[in-house]
């Protein structure tokens, strides 16, 4: 027995190799000199705690951490791994500029060891600078002071109807301005608060006065803005006509086109105010993104070189010319499209449909394009890789009419932006949203 402890032995592995420890060594009474040769060990090596350990084969853990505690070397704001946060950014700040080594740092700053910086880079990247300051134990915090419920039945009452009334705000606030569910009334523009208190006096029997103060509003900027917006609206024929020009063209038209057709009604507005009255209508172009076809199947033959190089503007007529083939799935089937688009005005060439994209489909569009060429005419025709192209019909009609062959690159679909950009603007218009 000692000290009324029973002697037993305890396998324990140290340093890579198995040793049997006692429980009298575990009680040890080390020497200064050994405390000393322990804790100059833990500076002088950069070990951790667990590498002194295993490097000596004394003490426990628990052990060193007094005597490191007792040396001035340690830092008092350094126990148990509480670093300052100042250390602890310009050890992350280090690390970030890439010319340092864990090492070098932990040695640069007179860390024990290099671990702790990996947590403090993780935690920063993770959670920013803040995650660098040391948590408050809920010990040490103050608890929170909450009031008691009243018991008196008046003040119950004005309590409820106070939420009833936070409540009704919070629900115009989203229905009315679009806001998030979490959004601050506070926050709101007068404007915005005029509105909500306007709509509120229609469905609360609450005094005004009440839903101004809730709305931290005065009433003269309540009554400013509920005489401005009475006002006539100056483009009130104007959102009428946008939303006209929206449902005849089946709802399709975007900002951009409903603009220009203002524009050719000599009604002159600049964008941003259709793409403003359009938002406050609720007019959405719908579309839908289909599969696309693809007609790729290998190189048949050399590809020739990409001569427009996404250059798809054009000095003149029938010099730069596009063409591709889309897909449109019907109810009794699909039907393959193949246009001729014209750089010059992006008008269509020619085109062709046919039930099966074929030899037939591209090499029939391609004669009927060439048959609208006068003398001298030469256009360059761009395509993508597909098989259509590169057939030996295709290429003997290109040679007859002398045409220049151009082709994009492989999966490449910006080299041939212009005509792809030509079938989304039809789609939208005519295909996608209709029966």
């Amino acid at each position: 027995m000692v000290n009324g402890v029973q002697s037993c032995e305890l396998n324990l592995t140290v340093g890579g190799a198995d040793k049997k420890w006692k429980k009298e060594d575990l009680l040890k009474h080390f020497t200064d000199a050994e405390k000393q040769k322990a804790v100059d060990l833990y500076f002088s090596e950069k070990l951790t705690t667990q590498g002194v350990v295993d490097r000596l084969g004394y003490p426990t853990r628990q052990n060193l951490e007094r005597w490191l505690r007792k040396d001035p070397r340690y830092g008092e704001n350094m126990r148990h791994g509480f670093y300052p946060v100042e250390l602890k950014t310009k050890a992350v700040e280090m690390y970030h500029t890439g010319r340092y080594t864990l090492e070098e740092i932990a040695e640069h700053l007179n860390l024990p060891s290099p671990g702790s910086i990996y947590y403090w880079v993780y935690n920063a990247r993770d959670y920013g600078y803040e995650a660098l300051i040391p948590q408050v134990k809920k010990a040490n915090m103050p608890k929170r002071k909450t009031s008691p419920p009243p018991d008196d039945p008046d003040s119950l009452k004005r309590r409820c109807e106070e939420l009833e009334l936070d409540n009704a705000i919070l629900q115009e606030t989203i229905e009315i301005l679009k806001k998030d569910p979490g959004a601050d009334s506070r926050a709101l523009s007068r404007r915005e608060k005029s509105q909500v208190i306007g709509a509120l006096q229609m469905k609360v029997h609450a005094p005004l006065q009440d839903l101004l103060r809730k709305m931290n509003l005065s009433p003269s900027s309540y009554y400013y803005h509920r005489k401005r917006s009475r006002r006539l609206d100056p483009l009130m024929s104007v959102r009428e006509r946008v939303r006209q020009l929206f449902e005849e063209n089946r709802c399709v038209y975007g900002y951009r086109r409903i603009w220009y057709s203002l524009r050719q009604e000599h009604i002159r507005i600049s964008e941003k105010v259709v793409r403003r009255l359009m938002a406050e209508l609720s007019l959405k172009v719908t579309s839908r993104k289909a599969r696309k076809y693809s007609s790729y199947q290998g190189e048949l033959t050399p590809a020739p070189e990409n001569h427009l190089q996404r250059n798809f503007r054009a000095d003149g007529p029938n010099e730069k010319w596009l063409t591709d083939i889309t897909e449109l799935a019907a109810a009794d089937g699909k039907v393959y499209l193949s246009p001729v688009i014209d750089c010059f005005d992006g008008l269509v060439v020619t085109w062709k449909t046919s039930r099966n994209p074929n030899a037939d489909l591209t090499n029939g569009m391609l004669s009927d394009a060439v048959s609208t060429l006068k003398a001298r005419q030469k256009p360059i025709l761009h395509t993508d890789r597909g098989v259509h192209y590169r057939w030996d019909s295709w290429i003997q009609i290109m040679k007859q009419a002398g045409l220049t062959r151009s082709m994009s690159r492989k999966a490449c679909s910006p080299d041939n932006a212009a005509c792809e950009g030509f079938f989304g603007r039809m789609k939208n218009e005519m295909y996608y949203g209709h029966h």
